[in-house]
């Protein structure tokens, strides 16, 4: 068996050549984009556009903060290297650019003082006489408040209400996909023996080919990807290729550019079907950074077509949602493995399909 710091190694390794850490110069940012925008296909003199790009910004830096506070809990070793990755990746974060003044301040007060903390975790690190315990407890204390104040002046800030008096009911109600199935072969799949898998994909290929609009075909590309997740044991034969399958009708329609209410859930899915291919582990590899940065495709999609509807309160609803969605946690309320674990459940209900 390979000693804990051996695994260690390997996993530092595997880290640097995949960027799990995120490193300066591979983080893996689309083509065409650069850290100081990350929205830098949208461009706008509206208010209302250039505070949701401030919004999406702001919530990134705070999940890539979460997301290297995690990586440190689980991997935290005396490691320099580390800890120099995670710097650098901060030392990113600074060049975002933001248009409110006052948003741009806390952000760049919360960076630098994480770059504070992690600079002074490292220093312990590097000290033979120093505990790491000790220097680990006296870096979750130091971390403690300025996060606490940061989540607290931004949830304030950008709070959904005052974009849209939507009550989650109303939104629910609205965005209901019964409103939106309007083809009749639709109750054919209905009608359709789940366990025929070659009817059943014969009829959702056939609804996808012909929906009237992207909103009705996104809803049958959800279904086509939800079902083989959820009905995977009947693929045994192609197991290797079911999750690409799910994942390419899920990112079709995140890379279509075109506006859908369903543009969350199928990154949500994306997400997470992604992940379990990685692994349910707290100990898998988790690249919550590419995770983030997909999220840049469908933000931009609704913020573009916020431009020319500006009072949809649907779609600042569902902009809010995909920006605001915390990261791939590894630790939580499941404690037998990362988080993707109960979400996976919950997503595609698992347990009612028993």
């Amino acid at each position: 068996m390979l000693r804990p710091n051996i695994i260690f190694l390997f996993l530092m390794l595997f880290i640097m050549v995949a960027n799990v850490s995120c490193t300066r110069t591979g983080t893996p940012v689309p083509q065409n984009n650069t850290a100081k925008d990350l929205l830098s296909s949208v461009q706008s003199n509206d208010s209302l556009i250039n505070e949701l790009k401030d919004a999406f910004n702001t919530f990134y830096v705070l999940h890539i903060i979460a997301d290297q506070r995690e990586f440190i809990w689980r991997f935290y070793e005396r490691s320099p290297d580390l800890l120099s990755a995670l710097i650098s990746k901060c030392h990113d974060l600074q060049h975002i650019s933001f248009t409110n003044s006052e948003i741009k301040a806390e952000v760049y007060k919360y960076i630098s003082k994480t770059l504070e903390n992690y600079n002074n975790l490292k220093k312990a690190s590097a000290d033979s006489a120093a505990s790491d315990s000790a220097a680990f407890a006296r870096f979750e204390k130091d971390s403690k408040l300025p996060r606490d104040q940061f989540e607290k002046f931004i949830t304030t800030f950008f709070a959904l209400s005052k974009y849209t008096d939507l009550t989650e009911d109303a939104f629910l109600k609205l965005t209901a996909k019964e409103n939106f199935r309007k083809a009749n072969e639709y109750n054919t799949y209905l009608s359709t023996n789940p366990d025929d898998t070659t009817s059943i994909l014969k009829t959702l290929g056939s609804l996808i080919e012909h929906a009237d609009n992207f909103q009705e075909k996104s809803i049958y590309q959800l279904e086509l990807a939800d079902y083989y997740v959820v009905h995977e044991t009947l693929f045994y034969s192609e197991i290797d290729n079911l999750y690409s399958r799910a994942i390419q009708q899920y990112s079709a329609i995140l890379d279509s550019g075109t506006y859908s209410l369903y543009l969350y859930e199928a990154w949500i899915k994306w997400r997470c079907v992604r992940q379990r291919g990685f692994g349910g582990s707290n100990w898998s590899d988790i690249p919550n950074n590419e995770y983030e940065l997909e999220k840049i495709k469908p933000a931009t999609t609704i913020l573009k077509y916020l431009e020319t509807h500006k009072n949809d309160k649907l779609a600042i609803n569902q902009f809010f949602t995909l920006t605001t969605e915390d990261i791939e946690r590894r630790f939580g309320q499941y404690k037998f493995g990362n988080q993707n674990v109960v979400e996976f459940n919950y997503l595609f209900n698992i347990d009612k399909q028993k």
